[in-house]
């Protein structure tokens, strides 16, 4: 009975939000469609409702692809390329994507810029997978520095080239915690009583050098917007030209037909 209750209350949201939006959609349109059909007949008020909405969709989804709201797709984001393990850090020879195997060109940024902690947040993820960066935890390693080449507007700024950050780090002194002063301490590692407060993390010298290397995803914040915008359009033209037909067909008809004695045609709905 529990578990019926935890799944009811997992569930009602989406069944709410479901009812309001059919409910809004029938409400609202149909009170419109119902108006206008009234007035012209259902099946033109049908067509002249549908174009209605069809057109306040092409200025709604302009409006989102314009500004990058309402239904978007993906943010941009960096996500790691490739992972590249060197003796040096300046050689990335081995790296297997091109634009990583030669760094010298590439620009160092500051550890505090957030563009580096987005792209450290990414790296983290794979780094701290065994198959992948060899480490267990974010804190088996110092970050030692962060690069960025790169990302320099072409084709009118309409497209740029491919972005790139490369987070390295190396892996940290391992750090033991002493139940007395007295005891020794192993070697290679920074000990600490208990109680006391951790060093500062520091890079093993003789470690080898983990670079990760992060290329810019552009996203596709605009996508949605853009097929809606586009969508909507193609199908307001359509609707448009049926009813400009009909009108045709229509005034074809009225001039076609004799007029009567009392001087009134009717209009076909």
């Amino acid at each position: 009975m529990a578990g019926l209750f935890a799944f009811e209350l997992a569930w009602y949201p989406g069944v709410a939000g479901i009812l309001t939006v059919a409910v809004a959609t029938i409400v609202l349109c149909g009170s419109v469609w119902l108006l206008v059909g009234t007035n012209t007949g259902f099946r033109l008020g049908f067509l002249i409702s549908l174009a209605s909405f069809f057109g306040f969709m092409v200025l709604l989804g302009g409006v989102w692809w314009l500004y990058g709201i309402g239904l978007v797709g993906d943010a941009p984001s960096w996500r790691v390329h490739e992972i590249v393990r060197s003796a040096d850090p300046d050689d990335l020879s081995m790296a297997a994507t091109p634009e990583a195997r030669d760094i010298g060109d590439w620009e160092e940024l500051d550890l505090a810029d957030p563009e580096v902690g987005e792209a450290q947040a990414a790296a983290d993820g794979v780094l701290t997978d065994p198959n992948l960066g060899g480490f267990e935890a974010a804190n088996d390693y110092v970050v030692l520095r962060a690069l960025h080449f790169g990302g320099d507007p072409m084709w009118l700024g309409f497209r740029q080239t491919r972005e790139f950050i490369t987070v390295q780090v190396q892996a940290a002194v391992p750090v033991t915690i002493l139940d007395d002063e007295d005891e020794p301490c192993p070697e290679g590692h920074d000990c600490i009583v208990f109680g006391e407060a951790p060093p500062t993390p520091r890079p093993q010298e003789d470690a080898p050098t983990v670079s990760a290397v992060l290329l810019r995803d552009q996203g596709s914040i605009r996508l949605p917007p853009a097929l809606i915008t586009v969508g909507s359009l193609i199908v307001f033209l359509i609707l448009c030209h049926a009813l400009h037909r009909r009108d045709q067909i229509a005034a074809a008809q009225r001039a076609a037909e004799p007029v009567p004695a009392n001087g009134r045609t009717r209009t076909p709905a």
